[in-house]
């Protein structure tokens, strides 16, 4: 399986910025006003005392996709991304499981 590795500096504090990943508030108006997907959609979340785990569908914009890949995926695609915050450790373990 392949493994990513993403990087994006932030001028927040590493506790600011966990906040808002798991606001969904913030987050619905990210997605859904300012990046304009058509869906987002927190499916569920949990809150315990050393994790927060969460599971969210997610339909990112397809227009201005290349001719080719547009005939793969079709005139729409999802994702549903299932993830465990680990609070000791601020880690972010999780798995995307697309439409398509």
């Amino acid at each position: 399986m392949a493994e990513i590795t993403i990087r994006h500096e932030l001028d927040c504090s590493e506790d600011a910025f966990w906040k808002c990943v798991f606001d969904e508030d913030y987050n619905r108006r990210l997605y859904l006003e300012r990046l304009a997907f058509p869906g987002y959609k927190v499916l569920e979340q949990k809150e315990e005392p050393g994790s927060i785990s969460r599971k969210v569908h997610i339909d990112p914009p397809v227009a201005g996709l290349p001719g080719p890949v547009k005939k793969l995926i079709g005139d729409r695609l999802s994702y549903v991304e299932e993830g465990t915050f680990n609070k000791a450790t601020k880690r972010y373990a999780f798995t995307v499981k697309p439409s398509t």
